[in-house]
């Protein structure tokens, strides 16, 4: 069956005389699947003073993320900066200092990857 929809659920029986086989088929949209992370975040060793992109990739665009240092929940603003484009999502940060080291969360309703930051004096 190609070009499938929910209009195509349903039983489907194959009857060749003597002979006889069904199948059920169910169809969900591809919104009700969770988003995964295609690509994980990598760790990272900086010197300070340099910007730091934490990178990765859902399997679904446009998933609002949330991304943490720790516990803590980033807010953008000149120290980070979080890019969204389909579905590729980055954070930078800017002019990486010692206290910048940490383990660094990007996050989806259900799923998270995580890299730790280590700043070189």
């Amino acid at each position: 069956i190609y070009g499938v929809t929910r209009r195509d659920s349903g039983k489907y029986i194959c009857d060749i005389g003597h002979g006889r086989s069904m199948a059920a088929l169910s169809v969900e949209a591809l919104s009700a699947l969770p988003a995964l992370f295609q690509v994980q975040l990598e760790n990272q060793e900086v010197k300070e003073g340099a910007t730091i992109t934490l990178a990765t990739a859902l399997t679904k665009p446009d998933v609002p993320v949330q991304w943490m240092k720790g516990s803590a929940q980033l807010q953008p603003g000149h120290k980070y900066e979080m890019r969204q484009k389909a579905s590729y999502v980055e954070l930078l940060i800017r002019d990486a200092q010692v206290e910048d080291a940490g383990h660094y969360t990007c996050r989806t309703e259900d799923q998270q990857t995580t890299a730790s930051v280590l700043i070189k004096e």
